[in-house]
């Protein structure tokens, strides 16, 4: 009994209170976590184990710097709260070595139960915004959707000019695979 009156104690005591809990500290309203417009501003932070590579030996021996977040919910306290489905490739790689069905035809209808699209403003439309009904869900537990602040940024539509410059094909929605 008492076990079960300490977890609806500590329940109620997370449903009324707002705090960030990062591994080894207490920081309350943590803004490197709150503020989703401010992406990568967490990095090189106190929250950001930063991991670094092996020299890659395709990209000149450059070490690369592989993000994690140092908290109660992993990398999405650092990374703007962004979300997108795991690349295609990605996922078939898993059958490639040996796990048989895991690929993302069969992955996909997971990704769809979990989440409901909220289908862009015109606004984001605008500043780059897009989605593709066939992979995203309808009635699922996550809302996801794009922050206000897109409508005020160009960098989806550069990204689209450079990646049509360069030949090559821009998804318009990531989580097509």
């Amino acid at each position: 009994m008492l076990a079960r009156i300490h977890f609806f104690s500590l329940v109620f005591a997370a449903s009324t209170t707002s705090y960030d809990y990062i591994i080894g500290q207490f920081r309350p309203q943590n803004p490197l976590v709150h503020n989703t417009s401010a992406y990568g501003t967490a990095f090189v932070s106190i929250i950001d184990y930063a991991y670094q590579s092996a020299p890659q030996t395709y990209v000149g021996n450059k070490v690369e710097t592989m993000r994690a977040g140092k908290a109660l919910g992993g990398t999405t306290t650092i990374n703007g709260m962004s979300y997108t489905h795991a690349e295609e490739i990605q996922i078939d790689a898993w059958q490639w070595i040996g796990n048989q069905g895991w690929t993302w035809q069969n992955l996909v209808p997971y990704y769809k139960k979990g989440e409901i699209i909220q289908v862009p403003t015109p606004a984001q439309y605008s500043a780059g915004a897009n989605y593709n009904s066939l992979y995203n869900g309808k009635s699922g537990p996550l809302l996801v959707g794009w922050t206000w602040d897109i409508q005020n940024s160009t960098v989806h539509a550069e990204l689209r000019s450079t990646y049509e410059h360069l030949g090559i094909l821009y998804l318009p929605d990531v989580n097509g695979g």
